[in-house]
């Protein structure tokens, strides 16, 4: 498990989502920012052993 991961929603609309595993914040932030916001950045807690969000989907209007 690494600390930094970005889970992301597939193209296809079909509402799968997946997630990649980062050693670094400005790993995972390359791979967000080339996903067009259609993702979010979560970083992992120790004390709560989960992912929590960092940076959240970006919406048009």
């Amino acid at each position: 498990m690494k600390p930094f991961r970005v889970r992301f929603w597939h193209q296809d609309q079909d509402g799968r989502e997946d997630c990649m595993e980062f050693d670094s914040m400005e790993q995972a932030q390359c791979f967000y920012d080339s996903l067009d916001g259609k993702a979010e950045i979560q970083r992992y807690t120790g004390e709560r052993h989960a992912y929590e969000m960092v940076v959240a989907p970006t919406y048009e209007f």
